[in-house]
């Protein structure tokens, strides 16, 4: 790996941080994880476009929306794998998709630098951003990222502000929405698949009309004393719901 960036903005801290990235143990299962969302993603892209996503002059108004991130293996990939969309006809919806937003919890620290408790390390994430900058600057490369990532550090989903924050992405200065959101959810654990739905239906289909969710596993309802009618909760269904 190389000690430091060609331009100065990565440096050796930032290669490290995608080494050990690539290191990660589990990153094969994740990417495969991955790699079913983002199949479900494009196939959404596609339909929703008409089949017009290869026209190279359509504007991008996706925003995609990745909860409980944990490394955002999802947002990366998209990003990789959107520089290609010009070449890869499998890949070409990925153009539509603007930005990836990335939100969990925990924050960032010395990951595995440091002890457990150190927060997660983001470094792989600005170092994709950094090729997002180059390619922004007219560099060329299929192995270049071009989507650029946000990261949400610091954020609990079943925080009462979330779903503004969450509104506010497609929310012009005047008041009317500016593109949609794409949302996606893997490994979202106990209450978290219950409220990301919750949010995915309290934004609306014309806010948000694609929801792919994964779940690790899912809250265990008390059968006693409990009318079975009442439990569960709605979710609006949309094509691409997985």
């Amino acid at each position: 790996w190389p000690s430091g960036g060609e331009d100065g903005n990565g440096g050796g801290e930032e290669w490290s941080g995608l080494q050990s990235f690539l290191n990660k143990p589990s990153l094969l299962h994740e990417v495969e994880e991955s790699l079913v969302v983002i199949e479900a993603l494009i196939g959404w892209l596609r339909r929703r476009s008409g089949g017009d996503c290869d026209s190279v002059g359509r504007r991008p108004d996706v925003t995609v929306v990745d909860l409980c991130c944990g490394k955002g293996v999802p947002s990366v990939l998209l990003s990789h794998l959107a520089a290609r969309s010009s070449s890869s006809e499998c890949c070409a919806p990925l153009r539509l998709v603007r930005r990836c937003v990335m939100t969990d919890k925990i924050v960032e620290g010395r990951g595995n630098k440091g002890g457990k408790d150190d927060g997660v390390d983001w470094s792989h994430v600005r170092r994709t951003n950094v090729d997002v900058k180059r390619v922004s600057e007219g560099g060329e490369d299929e192995l270049f990222a071009t989507v650029p990532i946000e990261v949400w550090g610091g954020t609990n989903i079943h925080a009462d502000g979330f779903y503004d924050r969450l509104r506010s992405l497609v929310a012009s200065e005047g008041g009317n929405d500016s593109g949609v959101l794409a949302v996606m959810g893997i490994h979202l654990c106990g209450m978290l698949s219950p409220r990301a739905v919750g949010l995915f239906n309290a934004l609306g289909p014309d806010r948000a009309p694609f929801l792919c969710l994964a779940p690790c596993c899912l809250p265990r309802h008390a059968r006693k004393k409990r009318n079975r009618a009442e439990s569960g909760a709605p979710c609006r269904a949309v094509e691409g719901l997985k």
